[in-house]
Parts: structure tokens; C-alpha cells; sequence
């Protein structure tokens, strides 16, 4: 049987989730240019970098297992739009702050804020994609993810640098950005996930969240991978 390299896009709700993924994920490459460019160009410290880089990243390091979980218990669907929405929203408040030249401290807790939002929002999406496709089609939706994902950390930042050179500004990067998710989580709500049996208890606990821990212990290669992954990711960024 010859291979299908366009299996998974045959799928309608793939295509959809693709779309928003595409959408989303280029408007978050464009907002992290942006708000580099607009920190340094109002403050020349490349320590206010550093300020910029904190308020994204721990509110994802403090909330990774609790919003894992919740992901676990919660519906996929909406939880990916509730959080594509949210994202549209704070940059939004990105656009108004940069437009009027607020103070930076407005900023960075905007940007926190988007940290919480990503917490959610990588578990949602990568957990409800598997439920998109058909066994035989799950291969294929990988590899286009992974293709969505290169073209959008190649793209985004290239169309956020023409925007600020058009224009001098910081706030249509942005504003973009929040047309972007709005698109996302428009194509989010019409998903159409298989359901899932729950295994385990339905309800929101303490006990629930550090099972997660409990199966890194026993899974070292998982916890070896991660590990890595996370050194990587930091250290790279820095």
C-alpha cells in the first residue's frame, strides 16, 4: 500500500486543529520577538531580558503538574479554547499597554499571565490531539505537528521583525498575536474529540497531582528525558 503523506489532513478535525496550532503557535513566536524587542528598546538593560524571561517561565515551572492534571480530568476541547481566548486577551492588554507606553511593570505581569495561560494550554493541546485521529493516522499527525511547529518558530519571528520594521512599534506584533489565538480558539470549538473512559477518580486533588511525580520515580527514561529537554530549553534560551 503506498504511503499517504497527506493521511492526516484528509481528517477533518486534524485540519482544524492544525489550523489553530499553525494559528496560535506563529502568534507566540511573534510575541516573544516583540516583547524582547520593545523590553530592550525602552529599558537598553539586557538585564530587564533577563525580568522578561522570569515572569514567562516560572508561573510554567510552578503550575506544570497542576495543570497537567488538569488536563487529565478536564474537557480537552475547551480547556485548549479557554486558554487560546486567554491568550488572545492578554495580548491584547500587550497592544494597549505598548500603544500608550505604560510602565513596564504592567507588562510583566501581562506576560505572567500568559506563563499561566501556557501551563494549560501544552497539555490540552497535546493530549487532545491523539483523540482527533484514527490509530492509523496518529503517525502522520505527528509529523505534520512537528512541520506546523518548525513553520511557525521560523515564520513568526520573521513576520513579528517585518511588522516592527513597517511600522517602528512593538504594538502590532501584538495585536496580531491576539487575532491569531482569537482564530485558534474559534477553530478549537469545533473539534469533535472521541470521548475517553476516566480510570481514576474524577475529582481535583493533591493526591491526583503528585501521582505525576510518582511515575517519574518509577520512569526513569521519561524522567531522563525530560530532564534533559528542561536544561536544554533553559539554558539554550539563555
Amino acid at each position: 500500500m503506498p504511503h499517504d503523506a497527506f493521511l492526516a489532513l484528509r481528517n477533518r478535525d486534524y485540519r482544524a486543529f492544525a489550523l489553530g496550532f499553525l494559528a496560535s503557535s506563529t502568534g507566540l513566536q511573534m510575541l516573544s520577538l516583540g516583547l524582547a524587542w520593545e523590553v530592550y528598546e525602552r529599558t537598553h538593560d539586557a538585564m530587564h531580558l533577563g525580568y522578561l524571561g522570569l515572569a514567562r517561565a516560572v508561573p510554567v515551572l510552578l503550575l506544570a503538574l497542576p495543570a497537567g492534571y488538569a488536563a487529565d480530568l478536564w474537557d480537552r476541547r475547551r480547556m485548549l479554547a479557554a486558554t487560546q481566548a486567554l491568550f488572545a486577551l492578554w495580548c491584547a492588554g500587550l497592544t494597549l499597554t505598548s500603544w500608550t507606553a505604560a510602565p513596564l511593570s504592567l507588562c510583566y505581569l501581562l506576560v505572567a499571565l500568559t506563563g499561566i495561560t501556557r501551563s494549560a494550554h501544552g497539555p490540552s493541546r497535546s493530549s487532545l490531539m491523539p483523540l482527533l485521529v484514527l490509530p492509523d493516522e496518529l503517525h502522520n499527525a505527528l509529523t505534520w505537528n512537528s512541520g506546523v511547529f518548525q513553520l511557525s518558530a521560523i515564520g513568526g519571528p520573521l513576520l513579528g521583525g517585518l511588522l516592527i520594521e513597517a511600522t517602528g512599534h512593538a504594538w502590532p506584533v501584538y495585536l496580531a498575536t491576539a487575532l491569531l489565538c482569537g482564530l485558534a480558539a474559534c477553530t478549537s470549538l469545533r473539534l469533535r474529540p472521541r470521548p475517553t473512559e476516566r480510570t481514576h477518580n474524577s475529582r481535583y486533588t493533591l493526591a491526583g497531582i503528585g501521582d505525576g511525580l510518582g511515575h517519574l520515580r518509577r520512569e526513569k527514561t521519561v524522567l531522563a528525558a525530560l530532564a534533559l529537554d528542561l536544561f536544554a530549553v533553559l539554558l539554550g534560551g539563555a
